[in-house]
């Protein structure tokens, strides 16, 4: 339905209907499907009906276009033995220079000279005027050339027509015509070249033979009742279905065909006559004119989505009760009969001949081979341009089904569901069909110490609009499947202990000698996202994104590390950050999909054993590392425990909290220089005192340190510039004070770092 134009294709049907009142009778009432009572099982007969007359109405056309009864009796056996058959249209041209001749043109244009001219006489002034035409003759050279076409329009069976037996030449004509140019000079330039054979034209019929039977009244052959197989799986409507869709595809490439004829003889071939020929050429109006005068008008295409609406009720006063507007009779089928498609058949075929007999009136005979244009190049043309009228109206009969399809359900369910009343109504299914310990819940993990402690922020998965638009409000966090991961209880190895059930004990490395072992809460999310069939499983990047979203509260800080899980409880971390004090971060999430099980199997099925041993090798190790991870390291506790203090010690420090994260973070201090060292009983308010203490004296030595740079970098301004300046002047940035002249103005400089040249 991609190109489907419901507006346009309701007038192409309505300016038919006038043609189909005529040749149904009087009392019945075609109209569209939407406006009468009919069932789901109408739909799959109108669609059924639909692709019978569309074939048949081809039918009518290979017939007028020269396939007769015995040839196809010829290609239905070659398709009976298993054979492809091929329509091909073959062409050669060739271009030959014949003579050279001068003639003389009078210009279009002449030149028109006035002259006045005035009499004087005692009593009065008088003015003539004479008129001067002139003209220059034009001598111009003429180039004759003779150009020849032979092309062949034949049916075969195989991949080529090689024997007699293996082809039928439905068609064929020799034809040669004079052509004059006036360009090229000495040198004339043909207007094609010497000798071209061109590319054919082929489509496979194999499809529409098969859906050929012999009549069983005598010579000749019906139809086999197109139908949809409804009982499969993959039927999803009377037009997404795998009979439909390879109807569109096989009626389609037989469009395509007769688009590429009509734009061969239009485009290339007439062209020689109504273009590269000369203004002086007679032949030049009289093609264009002929070329005007192959047209479809008149012609009808009986492919329309149309049914037969129910009789009106009998008047008040006689006959039965009047029925309820709309209601069908029970006896009264929507989709129309044999009769009517036969019929509406025999009315394209009496178009079609008329066509035909009004060409042989006004074009020349095919037998004059000195016509470039003759009655048979307008038969065929029109028939190829009438056989891409029925395929696009085949193609919109089934594609305004599932508009009408579409526009039932909008007004069944009062709007048009989008994939998030999808996710929504599998909410609400997962809520019905699981327990409340099992049910998908939001995934947004607060981040606290314990049930006691304020939440230092939260990390969440959500799912918003877009990137760049999405508000808070309007993002949702997605609901994922939750499981605790717990060890097993066992036994110490080292003491014969009994080890109850816990948390895992989990590692990563910094760097190539560090590595780092944690344990915690482990909790393994599954999300399940569900889709529309037709949608693409990743999303471009300003759609609908997982977005990873982490929020820190005021004077809070933590730590989020990125990465994915290995084998053996390994942690691979990608990125790491650190979030205080109401910082928000979002991470939109890139996912990837992997072939599901069937998917890699069938894939899989027909490569080597070798090929599938790594294949699956390759997808295990995909599979071990496709677990996206997110790990949470309060920082809090972890300075407590690094500097020797007791839980919960900086809690409610939140100066020196900031301080030491600063010192840390920043200047890098060793942690031994802030650690607690002193008696292992002593209380924790004099272990926090001591680390203040030791904060206290790095800030001095930081301030010390800072001081010196500064007056380092007076000295260094003061020696680039000996000459002395009013002293507390500034100048571009610099303050001029000391004895020594100018120096930068103060600045924030880092522990151990370079100081600054002055330039």
């Amino acid at each position: 339905m991609e190109n489907f134009n419901d507006s346009q294709f309701r007038d192409r049907v309505d300016k038919a209907l006038t043609q189909v009142r005529k040749i149904l009778k009087a009392e019945r009432n075609p109209t569209y499907m939407e406006s009468v009572q009919h069932t789901y099982s109408d739909k799959f007969g109108l669609a059924e009906f639909l692709t019978n007359i569309s074939l048949a109405a081809q039918l009518n056309c290979f017939e007028i276009m020269g396939i007769d009864g015995t040839s196809l009796y010829r290609m239905h056996e070659w398709v009976k033995e298993g054979h492809a058959v091929t329509l091909r249209l073959a062409a050669v041209e060739t271009c030959a220079h014949v003579r050279d001749q001068q003639v003389q043109v009078e210009p279009t244009h002449k030149r028109v000279t006035k002259i006045t001219h005035t009499k004087q006489s005692p009593t009065a002034t008088s003015n003539t005027e004479s008129t001067i035409e002139s003209s220059q003759i034009l001598t111009i050279t003429e180039h004759y050339w003779r150009f020849a076409l032979e092309y062949t329009l034949l049916a075969f069976r195989g991949p080529s027509p090689e024997g007699e037996d293996d082809r039928i030449v439905i068609f064929s004509r020799q034809v040669q015509s004079e052509v004059v140019t006036t360009d090229g000079g000495a040198a004339p330039r043909p207007p094609r070249p010497e000798r071209a054979a061109r590319a054919p034209l082929d489509v496979d019929l194999s499809w529409i033979l098969r859906h050929l039977a012999p009549a069983p009244s005598g010579p000749g052959f019906d139809l086999q009742r197109f139908e949809i197989d409804r009982t499969v799986e993959s039927c999803r409507t009377p037009r997404r279905n795998k009979d439909v869709d390879k109807a569109l595809r096989e009626l389609g490439q037989m469009r395509a065909w007769a688009g590429q004829v009509w734009h061969y003889f239009t485009q290339a071939v007439f062209p020689v006559l109504t273009s590269t020929c000369s203004d002086r050429s007679p032949l030049r109006r009289r093609t264009a004119d002929l070329v005007a005068a192959i047209s479809t008008a008149g012609l009808f295409v009986p492919v329309l989505p149309v049914v037969d609406a129910p009789p009106d009720p009998p008047p008040e006063g006689g006959g039965a009760p009047p029925a309820s507007p709309g209601a069908a009779q029970p006896d009264h089928k929507v989709v129309l009969s044999a009769g009517d498609m036969a019929a509406f058949l025999g009315d394209q075929r009496r178009a079609l001949l008329e066509k035909m007999a009004a060409f042989d009136a006004h074009f020349p005979p095919p037998g004059d081979a000195a016509q470039l244009l003759s009655s048979a190049e307008a038969k065929l043309l029109v028939l190829c341009a009438h056989m891409g009228d029925i395929l696009q109206m085949y193609s919109d009969g089934v594609s305004h089904l599932e508009a009408c399809l579409k526009k039932q359900l909008r007004a069944a369910v009062g709007r048009e569901l989008t994939a998030g009343d999808f996710r929504a109504h599998m909410a609400r299914h997962a809520r019905r069909l699981f327990a409340d310990a099992a049910a998908p819940r939001p995934l947004s993990h607060a981040v606290r110490r314990s049930a006691g402690h304020a939440p230092e922020g939260h990390v969440a998965l959500e799912l918003g609009p877009d990137l760049f638009g999405t508000e808070e409000e309007d993002a949702e966090p997605v609901a994922t499947f939750q499981r605790r991961v717990l060890t097993e209880p066992g036994v110490d190895p080292a003491t014969g202990a009994a080890v109850p059930a816990g948390d895992p004990e989990m590692r990563f490395r910094l760097d190539a000698s560090t590595e780092v072992r944690f344990r915690g809460e482990v909790t393994v999310h599954a999300h399940l996202a569900p889709r529309f069939e037709d949608e693409k499983p990743i999303r471009p990047v300003l759609e609908q994104t997982h977005t990873l979203v982490a929020r820190a509260r005021p004077f809070s800080a933590f730590m989020l590390l990125l990465g994915r899980m290995a084998p053996g409880g390994v942690f691979e971390p990608a990125h790491a950050l650190v979030l205080q004090g109401k910082d928000v971060v979002k991470v939109p999430l890139m996912m990837e999909a992997l072939p599901s099980a069937r998917e890699f199997q069938d894939a899989v099925e027909s490569l080597s054993e070798e090929q599938q041993r790594f294949a699956k090798a390759y997808r295990a190790m995909q599979l071990e590392g496709s677990v996206f991870a997110v790990l949470v390291v309060q920082l809090k506790p972890q300075l407590e425990a690094l500097l020797g203090l007791r839980p919960d010690s900086l809690t409610k420090e939140i100066q020196l909290t900031q301080r030491l994260l600063d010192l840390f973070i920043q200047h890098q201090v060793p942690a031994d220089l802030l650690s607690f060292a002193g008696d292992p009983g002593s209380p924790a308010a004099d272990r926090v005192a001591a680390v203040r203490g030791h904060v206290a004296a790095i800030d001095d030595m930081l301030a010390a340190a800072k001081q010196a740079e500064l007056e380092e970098a007076k000295l260094e301004a003061s020696f680039a510039n000996p000459h002395g300046h009013r002293e507390g002047a500034t100048f571009g940035g610099f303050s001029l004070g000391g004895p020594f002249g100018c120096a930068p103005a103060a600045r924030s400089c880092q522990f151990g770092a370079a100081p600054a040249m002055a330039a």
